[in-house]
């Protein structure tokens, strides 16, 4: 069963919220996929490798316009996210298990994201 080659499709999307409802707009951007056919098995989506998606399998990127003020935010979603999220985050990193905090963070004190506290898991005791 081996990849007999890896393809890339592109393409524009647009999708509309309804706008009569409140904090309703429009998402408008390009979508990619990357997907590979193998010699004696269904074609799939590819997840591995540098491929112009990055390996993240189907990504959307784009923009998210406001119909009542007309101001835009950028948007992005994908199968997998970690395989260029450190590519577009510019304050943290974000690792399989866990966050990694900025180096102008950390002087001021904030070192780590997680604290191993299971504070919800301590047990009281029972009376009656």
């Amino acid at each position: 069963m081996g990849v007999q080659r890896i393809y890339s499709a592109n393409g524009k999307f647009t999708l509309a919220e309804d706008s009569l409802k409140k904090y309703s707009g429009r998402f408008t951007g390009k979508m990619q996929m990357d997907f590979a056919s193998y010699d004696k098995a269904p074609t799939e989506i590819w997840f591995f490798s540098e491929t112009p998606n990055q390996g993240s399998g189907i990504r959307y990127d784009g923009l998210w316009t406001s119909y009542k003020t007309g101001k835009s935010k950028p948007v992005i979603w994908s199968k997998d996210l970690f395989r260029f999220a450190n590519d577009i985050l510019e304050e943290f990193s974000i690792g399989e298990r866990d966050v990694e905090i900025n180096e102008k963070y950390r002087k001021l004190g904030w070192d780590n994201f997680w604290e191993n506290e299971e504070w919800w898991a301590a047990s009281k005791k029972v009376t009656m």
